[in-house]
């Protein structure tokens, strides 16, 4: 065995027995490693067991979780209104399995969302204070630095493809969770720890490489989503250092880039501005948006997941399908590369219904904590700035691909939960002492001069 595959397996025993005997949240550490790390496309893991690492982690914090006092005072995870609207599009999915268009593929997604419905209890469960929501913070970040750290060694030609797991393989992928990962960097450089700091500045050059060389335009609009909305939701004294931070990644990121890459990047308004230089994918997403539309036209309940492929050969050009591989002899398919059209045609109206109250909910809690945060003028707000940067960063990207199932967006709409929570908390023990009446003066009637 390998001197890398021994360390990984010494670490992910000794996080597992830490987390069911010391803390449940060196559990959640982790499985987060383990996501990153993914032992099954490294050459190291070639030397370990063939096991289910993140199935394993997550099933022993859930039983740490469990045995751990909870926190007095706190309400339930389940009272949060996303967890509530997360819950009935999991049982929408599993309802959906009655006429999905390919029953298995569609029962995996199924099972993978009530994954993400246990994560959001794990999240909650342990994420009670700031510090540990930085922690959490920064095993994301040291994981997209492990992806940068990758991409640098990966062969300088072509878009970086099969770097990160089996969620993170593709370009477009790796891109958008390089993406939150800058995110969280950028905040952990404000208001992190002077190790982290250290860190986040190690990191920031390596993630930003490796989203240049993914040459994702998904990614690019991504940031500056996310810078927007990161502008709105940070302390105004803390304002002007995210401009700075900005100017700063954009001078990088044109710096290192090379022509390809920025040539790349020009073609992503020629859909609007001059259709004749829009290239073969920018065409052949609008195309398929189109189909889409029928699709749903025809099938308004859904057809269950990856069912846009299922239908993509009778609904569109054989030319716009995938290469056939397949030894059948069946047609090529086409995926979906939008997320909100993922979820008009795969889960219906029903669907469409749930999944944007659930993003409105999201920001809107975000915006609510921005008002009511007794500490908006402390670093603790660039947190919110964060995971609201990091939800628009996914979604925006969502236009070129389809992120319905990226766990990365479920950490996030979690974190609103646990921001809300800690805010809410930091209110009710600052209100009695603001709502406290100064006690009466007594005043006593002046004594009798004396007789003597």
């Amino acid at each position: 065995m390998s001197l890398t595959a021994l360390a990984f397996a010494a670490s992910y025993l000794s996080g597992l027995l830490l987390a069911l005997f010391r803390n449940p949240l060196y559990g959640l550490y982790t499985y987060i490693a383990v996501f990153y790390l993914h032992p099954p496309a490294r050459w190291w893991g070639m030397d370990l067991p063939d096991m289910r690492w993140s199935l394993l982690a997550g099933i022993v914090t859930l039983i740490a979780a469990l045995r751990a006092e909870p926190l007095a005072g706190r309400e339930s995870w389940f009272g949060s209104r996303g967890v509530k609207i997360l819950a009935v599009f999991v049982a929408w999915f599993w309802i959906q399995s009655l006429w999905a268009l390919d029953g298995p593929v569609h029962r995996e997604a199924a099972a993978l969302f009530t994954k993400y419905l246990v994560l959001f209890y794990l999240i909650y469960r342990l994420v009670q204070d700031e510090e540990t929501l930085q922690r959490v913070m920064l095993a994301h970040m040291l994981g997209c630095l492990y992806l940068g750290w990758l991409a640098l060694l990966a062969p300088p030609w072509g878009r970086l493809e099969g770097v990160g797991g089996p969620a993170i393989n593709s370009a477009n992928a790796l891109a958008m969770q390089l993406n939150v990962g800058l995110i969280f960097s950028s905040v952990i450089l404000f208001h992190g720890s002077k190790a982290a700091k250290v860190m986040a500045i190690i990191a920031i050059p390596l993630i930003v490489n490796g989203i240049v060389q993914t040459e994702s335009r998904g990614a690019v609009v991504g940031l500056f989503a996310a810078g927007g909305v990161m502008m709105y939701l940070s302390p105004p004294k803390f304002r002007r250092w995210f401009v700075v931070a900005g100017v700063a990644g954009l001078i990088l990121l044109v710096q290192i880039a090379p022509q390809n890459f920025l040539e790349r990047i020009g073609t992503i308004t020629s859909a609007v501005d001059k259709p004749e230089e829009m290239d073969t994918s920018s065409s052949g997403r609008l195309v398929l948006i189109e189909a889409q539309w029928e699709m749903f036209l025809a099938h308004p309940l859904g057809v269950g997941h990856r069912g846009t492929a299922v239908l993509s050969p009778m609904y569109l050009d054989e030319s716009l399908l995938a290469a056939d591989t397949r030894v059948d002899g069946s047609k090529g398919r086409r995926s979906s590369h939008n997320t909100l059209m993922t979820v008009l045609v795969e889960q219906g109206i029903p669907g469409v219904l749930l999944f944007i109250p659930l993003v409105w909910w999201a920001f809107r809690s975000l915006q609510k904590i921005r008002q009511a945060d007794p500490k908006f003028e402390s670093g603790f707000a660039t947190y919110q700035a964060a995971v609201g940067g990091a939800l628009a960063s996914v979604l925006a990207s969502g236009m070129f691909a389809d992120y319905l199932k990226m766990e990365i967006f479920y950490w996030n709409l979690t974190l609103v939960a646990v921001l809300a929570d800690i805010t809410a908390r930091y209110h009710a023990a600052a209100k009695p002492a603001a709502d406290e009446k100064p006690a009466p003066v007594v005043r006593q009637a002046p004594r009798p001069a004396s007789r003597g």
